[in-house]
């Protein structure tokens, strides 16, 4: 992951969507930015020590959280697997909501845009 740079970021995001083609160039530049080796570091820790035991452990503390939650999941995550959006919200101790999208990968707002409308709506209901 040291070797991060533009190319290998567009292979990632082919892989971490569901709409085809890398994420938008613009995006990538300000990415690689800011994708220091220290923050490189930390992801791939992230990774290496997060097997799906390991994540549901996790999601145990967010009892501690009782304000109302908006989870919204692409369901075809090739990272992190889409029962963890449900898991997650069984385990607030607040109101939750979760919304599945079938057609969106990691980053759902790039394959469905309209996500980003939905997420502004909630909180600024509350």
């Amino acid at each position: 992951m040291g070797a991060t740079n533009r190319l290998v970021s567009k292979q990632i995001s082919r892989e971490a969507n569901v709409t085809p083609g890398p994420l938008p160039n613009e995006f990538l530049a300000s990415v690689n930015e800011h994708f220091d080796q220290g923050t490189q570091r930390a992801i791939l820790q992230l990774y290496r020590t997060s097997p799906e035991e390991r994540l549901a452990q996790l999601g145990a503390g967010l009892g501690r959280l009782d304000c109302p939650a908006l989870i919204i999941w692409g369901d075809q995550d090739p990272y992190i697997g889409a029962r963890f959006a449900d898991d997650y919200a069984a385990a607030l101790s607040g109101p939750s909501e979760v919304v599945h999208l079938p057609d969106a990968g990691h980053w759902p707002w790039f394959d469905r845009p309209d996500v980003i409308e939905r997420v502004a709506a909630f909180f600024n209901t509350r």
